[in-house]
């Protein structure tokens, strides 16, 4: 099922776009684990890419070289081992030049794992982009990566010598509700809307999540599958989630924590003093980013006389690992067909519910009628 572009339709005309163009580009896609940017690019890509080549994860500069080399290559047989990641591209410079396709086009997925300890990358990588890549009008160079603060810190963000330098960034989002329906009754698994809207409550709109759905099943069936069997594929999903996307994941896990103990929201100094950090710009730094990647939302309550800023859980797999995976004490495997009209289901759905609205007030907001109209949430 997973075979098929979906939803994407902007995304994929923007990079059409991008390729077409008559400079050089350099594209920065970046977004959660699990919404999409790879199959999206290698999808739109195809046949055009000339290169591409994807990081490994918590492994050495040497071993990162060598399997730059090994990929090098197949594409550039005359390829020889890599000193350093400044020769590294210096040699795909020079398998670039000769490569007889009209328009360049370089992919290097999960990029962020390549800037191991002492690697001197991103310099030898600026070099690359700035000395002779941009100079040129043939060259389509796409990156990715899930690691959202070192895209955001090193690449988008840039203070050195990428400062500036992309020419367009591209936010992965998942899909709204609307397109989570559209999805299932492409595939025909017969789900009521209810159901559809159950599934946005408990996983939002992660493509990767759709794929796994099992339409022989009901939607109870595959939730206990795949999260409370023993062998569930995404068992451990919320701690892989939060390594993959940030390091020094453990900080952020402790913010997700702490808002997940009250539904309105913590104010910034409620958060410092539930998780213990340090009030710094750093972690500041760490609200925006989880701010950015849709984890939380930042408001003022309507009732707060002092105007004070609350930082709210708005990510639905995130309040569903808090309110319901972790109150699976005994290891139940059928764990959610169990626990349905029970105070811990009717507690869970009530709050699901509302932050489903969150997500979607611009198509409330057409839906009503009103969506000319300037309005706070």
């Amino acid at each position: 099922m997973a075979e098929l572009m979906f939803g994407r339709d902007e995304e994929c005309r923007l990079i059409k776009n991008y390729l077409s163009s008559n400079r050089s580009e350099f594209v920065a896609v970046y977004g959660r684990r699990r919404v999409g940017k790879t199959f999206l690019l290698r999808q739109t890509l195809g046949d055009d890419i000339c290169f591409y080549f994807t990081g490994m994860d918590n492994v050495t500069m040497n071993e990162q070289l060598q399997n730059f080399d090994i990929t090098l290559r197949r594409y550039y047989p005359a390829a020889r081992p890599s000193e350093n990641w400044l020769d590294a591209f210096d040699q795909l410079r020079d398998y670039i030049e000769i490569c007889k396709q009209e328009q360049k086009v370089i992919f290097i997925d999960e990029l962020p794992w390549l800037d191991s300890l002492r690697s001197n990358f991103i310099p030898a990588f600026e070099h690359f982009w700035n000395s002779w890549a941009s100079a040129r009008s043939d060259i389509k160079l796409f990156v990715c990566g899930s690691a959202t603060s070192w895209m955001l810190d090193n690449i988008i963000n840039n203070h050195g010598g990428l400062y500036n330098r992309t020419t367009h960034q591209m936010y992965l989002e998942p899909f709204s509700l609307g397109k989570c329906k559209e999805y299932f009754d492409a595939y025909h698994f017969g789900y009521s809307q209810k159901e559809v809207a159950d599934f946005y409550m408990i996983f939002g709109g992660i493509p990767y999540y759709m794929s796994l759905m099992d339409r022989e099943q009901s939607l109870l069936q595959n939730v206990d599958r795949l999260i409370f069997s023993l062998k569930g594929e995404l068992r451990q999903e919320k701690d892989v989630l939060f390594r993959s996307l940030f390091r020094h994941s453990e900080d952020y896990v402790a913010i997700i924590d702490a808002l997940s103990e009250k539904n309105k929201g913590l104010t910034r100094a409620e958060i410092l003093d539930a998780t213990g950090l340090t009030n710094n710009t750093l972690f500041g730094k760490r609200l925006q980013e989880l701010e950015k990647c849709e984890f939380i939302r930042k408001y003022t309550d309507y009732s707060n006389r002092q105007r004070n800023v609350l930082y709210q859980l708005t990510d639905p797999l995130c309040h569903f690992w808090h309110s319901v995976v972790s109150r699976n004490q005994h290891q139940d495997s059928e764990f959610w067909s169990h626990s349905q009209n029970t105070p811990l289901f009717n507690t869970w759905s009530g709050l699901a519910f509302e932050m489903l609205c969150l997500n979607h007030v611009p198509q409330i907001k057409q839906a009503l009628g009103i969506s000319g109209i300037q309005s706070s949430v």
